[in-house]
């Protein structure tokens, strides 16, 4: 509850210090002159309790470039680490001997569509002939089997052609995706194997992927399926950058616990426009239920550490400090909750033991505190 704090020092120096001499006035000021100590009021907003959780970054696509043809590289066509677009010739390899083989496999179908003609003619001729009985059966059936092989190797010469015009077309390395295309991990005159070799990688834009393992009675508790990709808030820091908040969106879980560890992996999306933030990166990601509590809070650095105790110093009616065991809950930006201990309206020093300790008496300064900074703040 709310004290009414007098300024102690100020009342009692003044009333004793009526009617004496001008020395008598300073031995009794510096007798009665107690520390100015800032105070705070312990106050309550309505807070969540955020589940921090540890990811390594991935993209939404990844891609490892491989050739689909071997063949040696004659040219590179991008800028190592640019944006690249679906379709864009990053590689370009020795197209001629695909060429020569695309060419002889024309002439060959050429040659064969014009058996399957002749042979398709007689055995038009055959089939007028053996109504009039001027062929003999045998030789009926042979000219429409002849007729018959000559399609099937048009046919066979056909699909090799498609083969080979489809291996003349991958001597040009396509990007599968639109994304930031990696350095070129072979280069101009090496040879390279055919879905073997390792020309460079790409990673999408737009999202990112953060994966993480959540507690069975997490999930079980305040997190249903139906609510992945709608109200589950999602906050992610990076360790290289302590400040900026990304949010995003749960939109994945996994279709089982895992019995060993008792934890279900489930995926965070976040926006990733330009690749700023990069696959791979650690990052601290923090989940919360959309219910939030009354919770008392008090500045992290009013709390003091004794070994395993925690405890805070509050002021009481008389304007001294009583030292109070507390029970803390979860950091929430520059403050702590606190679970037990202290009340509502209770004043703590903002500045936990410094220069004063349990059992002294002090001139306070008190420092008003908006508690709803709270509710911008990110949980640590």
């Amino acid at each position: 509850m709310n004290k009414a704090i007098k300024p102690l020092a100020f009342i009692i120096a003044t009333s004793v210090m009526l009617g004496c001499s001008p020395k008598e006035k300073s031995e009794i000021q510096a007798a009665t002159s107690y520390p100015s100590v800032e105070v705070t009021e312990v106050q309550s907003t309505f807070a969540r309790d955020w589940m921090t959780y540890t990811s390594t970054l991935e993209a939404s696509q990844q891609v490892i470039l491989k050739p689909r043809v071997s063949g040696t590289i004659e040219t590179v066509n991008y800028s190592e680490g640019s944006l690249v677009q679906k379709g864009d010739i990053l590689f370009t390899l020795d197209s001629a001997p695909y060429q020569a083989e695309v060419n002889r496999l024309k002439a060959n179908l050429f040659q064969a569509e014009a058996a399957f003609k002749q042979s398709q003619n007689e055995a038009n001729r055959a089939q007028r002939l053996i109504r009039d009985r001027a062929i003999s059966t045998e030789r009926y059936e042979s000219r429409l089997s002849q007729a018959t092989q000559n399609a099937a190797i048009v046919k066979s010469i056909s699909a090799q052609l498609d083969k080979a015009k489809l291996d003349l077309s991958y001597s040009e390395v396509k990007s599968p995706i639109t994304g930031f295309a990696s350095r070129a991990q072979i280069t101009s005159g090496n040879t390279v194997s055919a879905y073997s070799s390792e020309l460079t990688n790409l990673v999408s834009t737009g999202k990112i992927h953060a994966y993480f393992e959540i507690e069975e009675r997490t999930w079980n508790h305040w997190l249903r399926s139906e609510d992945l990709g709608r109200d589950v808030e999602v906050r992610m820091i990076l360790s290289r950058d302590d400040e900026q908040i990304h949010t995003g969106l749960l939109d994945f879980s996994d279709n089982s616990v895992d019995p060993l560890t008792g934890t279900l992996t489930v995926r965070a999306v976040f926006d990733n426009p330009n690749n700023h933030i990069k696959p791979g990166s650690f990052a601290r990601v923090s989940i919360a239920p959309r219910e939030q509590e009354s919770r008392l809070i008090v500045p992290e650095k009013s709390i003091i550490t004794d070994l395993e105790n925690k405890s805070v110093l509050i002021l009481n009616n008389d304007n001294q400090l009583e030292n109070k065991s507390v029970e803390i809950g979860k950091k929430i930006g520059r403050y702590r909750v606190l679970l037990s201990g202290i009340s509502e309206g209770d004043f703590v020093t903002l500045n936990g033991a410094a220069r004063v300790r349990g059992g002294m008496k002090v001139e306070p300064n008190i420092i008003s505190l908006e508690s709803k900074i709270l509710l911008s703040q990110r949980s640590k």
